[in-house]
């Protein structure tokens, strides 16, 4: 399986990763994300994106600080785009893609 996309994220002298991992993509689902909701324009919803994709590598900062590094950074809106796209990756590696069975060794059949 390919590895996750990652976004290395500079302020301030330090270096965030965001990235999904299927662990938190669980956990942004858990807590209401909801991908119809974010194109909507809801700030909740965009919240939760960014506060899942800090949490694979980042799990104890604070929303506040979350947001004090957002202050800093150029094109959020263009971040945001990436960040979609990066959640639905752990999806897709789930449910595999078009050469995703070269990958694999188990298999499943149907009886009867």
């Amino acid at each position: 399986m390919a590895a996750n996309k990652k976004i290395k994220l500079r302020h301030n002298d330090e270096v965030y990763t965001l990235e999904f991992t299927k662990r938190s993509v669980k956990s942004t689902e858990a807590r209401g994300f909801d991908t119809e909701a974010l194109t909507k324009g809801s700030y909740t919803m965009a919240q939760l994106l960014i506060q899942g994709a800090f949490e694979a590598n980042h799990r104890h900062l604070r929303w506040e600080k979350i947001e004090e590094i957002l202050d800093e950074v150029k094109d959020v809106p263009g971040l945001i785009v990436e960040l979609v796209r990066m959640f639905n990756e752990p999806l897709a590696g789930l449910f595999g893609g078009e050469d995703a069975d070269d990958e694999k060794n188990g298999s499943w059949e149907i009886e009867g």
